[in-house]
């Protein structure tokens, strides 16, 4: 076990020594750019940095984000009731439209 331990910290050691150095050559930095602009574009097509920022965002003020949530569910039924009746009825997109947007403000006033 003392040997395994011992392996670790000398590969980490080395390992630390070598990426410092191939980042001071030429090939080490153009490495470097290349794999910052492979990070970026994963970061740009999956919105990493918007769900960093939501979560962090959620953890400071929990009871906001509740409220949000809670109107959110409530917006969701009211569309699925909305698109059933508008099944039921035959009504047209503006007019689904209008009566989306009324639930909207009785719920905002509501609340």
């Amino acid at each position: 076990m003392f040997w395994l331990l011992v392996r670790a910290a000398l590969t980490g050691i080395f390992g630390s020594a070598f990426g410092k150095w191939f980042l001071s050559t030429r090939m080490g930095r153009w490495f470097q750019t290349k794999l910052d602009r492979f990070m970026e574009h994963v970061a740009n097509k999956y919105n990493i940095h918007l769900a960093k920022k939501e979560a962090k965002w959620r953890t400071q003020f929990p009871h906001l984000a509740d409220k949000i949530d809670n109107l959110e569910g409530k917006a969701d039924s009211l569309a699925e009731q909305l698109g059933a009746y508008r099944d039921e009825v035959k009504l047209t997109r503006e007019q689904t439209n209008a009566i989306r947007d009324l639930a909207m403000d009785i719920i905002k006033k509501n609340t």
